[in-house]
This record gives C-alpha cells, structure tokens and sequence, in this order.
C-alpha cells in the first residue's frame, strides 16, 4: 500500500504546525515535510521527525518539495505548506510528477482558517481543500463563529470542524481526483503561472543566548511593529534560548499575539526569528534589532 499524504495549507500563523503537532501524537511514525517561504526554519524545532523545504512549495520550491517527498520512509507524511501557498499546485504534483506518480495516495487536503483574522483568508484554498479546521474557536465569541462557518459554508461543501489549538480533529480521507478537477479544470496542465505572493521577510540566525532584557524588548519591539498598519505585518516567528530559562517558541499573528505566545520547545540549535510581511520597513527593524542584540545580529539574506 502506498504511504499517505496529507496537506496542510493556511493563512500565517492560522495553526497549521499546531494542528500538526495534534494529529502526530497518535501517529508516532508519520514524517512531516515542513515548507518555509523564508530563508531559515522555526517550525522544524517543534515538529520530529521532520524535513524542510526552502521557498514556496506552489511556485519556486516546487522541485525541492519533490526531493524531500522521495527521501520519505515512512507510511505517513504530512506536508505542512508555507502560509502564503496555494494547495492546487501542491496537490497536482502527486499526479503529474513523474517521480511522485504513484507512489503516494494523497490522503487530504487541510486548510486552517484563523476565526479571529477571518474572512482574511484564500478563497482558493478554501474551495480546494476536503476539511477545513476553523482554529482559534476559543478567541473569538459565539456570533463571530457563527459567521466565520457561514462564510466558509458560502465557498465549500467540504468537512468543516471548529477546534481550541487543534484538538478534536479526525483526519478522514476526503482527496478525490474528481473533485479536485471539478475545482480546478487546469489541474493537469504544466504551465499554470506561479502565484505572485509579493511578501517580504527579514531573517536574523545565529543570536546566542538570549537574555530576559532583550527578550522583553524583542516583545515591545514585535507588539509596536504589529500596531503599525502601513508595516503590514503577517507573521512574526522566533525560537530563544532564554538564558537560564530554556528554549522558546515566541510568536504573533499580525496585531495580536499567536495563542501560545512563549511556548517551551525541545533545545534549538540556535536562537533565531523571522519577521514575514508586506512592505515590511527593513531599515528601522534592522536599526531596532542591532539595539537589542548589538554585536550578535546575523541576518540572512532574502
């Protein structure tokens, strides 16, 4: 029997990695691919066994997603797309990929819906997906659930499931080729331009131990980033090694903090952030930055 494939698409920070970690504790051999738009990992600190692939699966990273699927031994994969990729192209790889073809059944295709940034979300990768998780249920009161299912219900028929940080969702097979061309009559075609994401990143590696005063003005840094509309803030992402403290994930979602804000982590191999967003103002970030961390700021090029 071939192994299963299942794709996990949503909007940054909508609770992909943590629907992820969810579903693996029952399923202790399965492999997760992992897909980072950015030039360096924070996700692969919390997912193990796990492989990551550079640049958008859907458009740019689309062959270093291939390789990483043919290096899987496992009967189960997860492959947890990056937050701005559509599912259509990814999916459509397990068909006309001639290494691919054959060899996994694709299982599902997820997608994540934030309730607290809704309707902020893909129609496209709402119609294609065979369940959506509608994550975050907990943030946001009983009328705006209402509405966020209402939407969804307006641009799919596919499995719809309401959870607190991922919990309580069966995944179900619900990928089936027919659907999927129903959805998308170009699903076979090779030359389906690639998706224009017009997103930038600021990447920082390589910070040492992080000490509390530069950690409580990494956070002020980050909440002032995030008020500020014209910055355009999506996603902000950081593993720290907290000195004396252990490892942490520290995370926000555009102008709130991701739930989970400082979650413990397995020891990382370094401490490193990442800022993900439109029109993101690299100067004063850079500038902020070297004030925090004024002789250990390593960034990677984008």
């Amino acid at each position: 029997m071939s192994p299963r494939a299942t794709l996990v698409c949503g909007d940054l920070g909508a609770g992909k990695t943590t629907l992820i970690t969810e579903l693996l504790r029952k399923r202790k051999a399965a492999t997760v691919v992992e897909n980072e738009c950015g030039d360096i990992a924070i996700d692969d600190a919390l997912l193990a066994p796990s492989v990551t692939v550079r640049g958008c699966a859907c458009c740019e990273g689309r062959r270093a997603l291939v390789r990483a699927l043919l290096s899987v031994r496992s009967q189960e994969v997860f492959v947890e797309t990056s937050g701005v990729a559509e599912p259509g192209p990814i999916a459509k790889l397990f068909f006309v990929e001639p290494a691919l073809r054959g060899r996994f059944c694709l299982w599902s295709v997820i997608v994540v819906v934030d309730a607290v940034t809704f309707p902020e979300v893909s129609v496209g990768a709402v119609r294609f997906a065979d369940a959506v998780v509608i994550n975050k249920a907990d943030l946001v009161d009983r009328q705006k659930l209402a509405m966020v299912e209402a939407g969804i219900r307006r641009l799919t028929k596919a499995r719809i499931a309401k959870t607190v940080r991922g919990v309580g969702f069966k995944l179900k097979r619900g990928f089936y080729l027919e659907r999927a061309v129903a959805c998308d009559p170009l699903f076979f075609g090779y030359n389906v331009p690639a998706p224009d994401h017009d997103v930038d990143f600021l990447c920082l590696n390589n910070l040492g131990d992080v000490s509390q005063t530069q950690l409580a003005k990494l956070a002020k840094l980050v909440s002032i980033t995030a008020c500020l509309e014209e910055q355009g803030l999506l996603r902000f992402k950081a593993i720290l090694n907290v000195r004396d403290h252990g490892t942490f994930l520290f995370q926000a979602v555009r102008n709130y903090a991701a739930d989970g804000l400082f979650l413990r982590v397995p020891t990382a191999q370094s401490s490193r952030l990442i800022f993900i967003g439109h029109n993101l103002d690299k100067p004063r970030l850079r500038h902020s930055l070297r004030d925090i961390f004024p002789t250990e700021v390593r960034e990677v090029a984008s």
